[in-house]
């Protein structure tokens, strides 16, 4: 089984048990398919030659696995964890993208992927914010009525 088989098989098997709340199970399949796609990177790293994949597919499976650990985290309100892993990867994707070894479109996707890592942890912070939750209704009976308008 090659590495992206080995991926696509870890992160069923995290969303399958992050939908039956199996946080601990989901936690760590996640935290393992990222260490895969960290692994796979940095070999190709090493071995690189002009013919071989420039690793495109490989960090957005990596950025993925990172958007779904962090949302595991956001589920259990574990915030720090939550913005600490994106900022960690949006900050590496950053740093990755300008290295002058890069392939062009490598650098393309590395700067997308810190993009929609920022996106999540915005979107994260604001659901810590403001949790989408029914909203206290009793403050409505102390507004003073105002005339209706026909």
């Amino acid at each position: 089984m090659d590495a992206i088989e080995q991926w696509k098989y870890l992160t069923r098997q995290a969303n399958d048990a992050f939908g039956k709340q199996c946080n601990a199970v989901a936690e760590t399949l996640y935290q393992r398919s990222i260490q895969l796609m960290q692994q796979v990177l940095e070999s190709q790293d090493e071995v690189r030659t002009a013919h071989e994949k420039s690793g495109m597919t490989e960090v957005i499976c990596l950025s993925i696995s990172v958007q779904n650990l962090a949302d595991l985290y956001a589920q259990q309100e574990r915030w720090t964890r939550c913005f600490s892993i994106l900022e960690t990867y949006q900050a590496r994707f950053t740093q990755a993208s300008e290295a002058l070894c890069v392939q062009p479109s490598t650098a393309l996707t590395l700067i997308q992927e810190s993009g929609r890592l920022k996106r999540e942890g915005l979107r994260h912070h604001a659901n810590k914010e403001h949790p989408l939750t029914t909203p206290e209704r009793t403050w409505v009976e102390h507004l003073p009525m105002t005339a209706r308008v026909h």
